[in-house]
């Protein structure tokens, strides 16, 4: 799995690892889990591009949350198989 490195709202450096990176239509999502406890519990953020081309993270909207996790929840299982 990758390895991803994040800075949090203090300005810290976080790492996590990307357990998967999925669309649901026109919108990107990724699955991440903290890189000191892989088995805890896993996070899924939106990925947004800006005017530039560049990446970042946000939460998804409370009504986008829940398709999120079922495909994230596919994708897991397909890769199991």
């Amino acid at each position: 799995m990758q390895r991803q490195l994040f800075i949090d709202e203090y300005d810290n450096v976080v790492a996590f690892i990307v357990k998967a990176k999925f669309n649901i239509d026109e919108n990107r999502y990724v699955a991440i889990a903290p890189v000191d406890d892989p088995g805890s519990k896993t996070y899924i953020y939106k990925i947004d591009i800006d005017p530039y081309g560049s990446e970042s993270i946000t939460m998804p909207e409370r009504s986008e949350l829940y398709e999120a996790f079922k495909a994230y929840e596919k994708v897991k299982n397909d890769t199991l198989q």
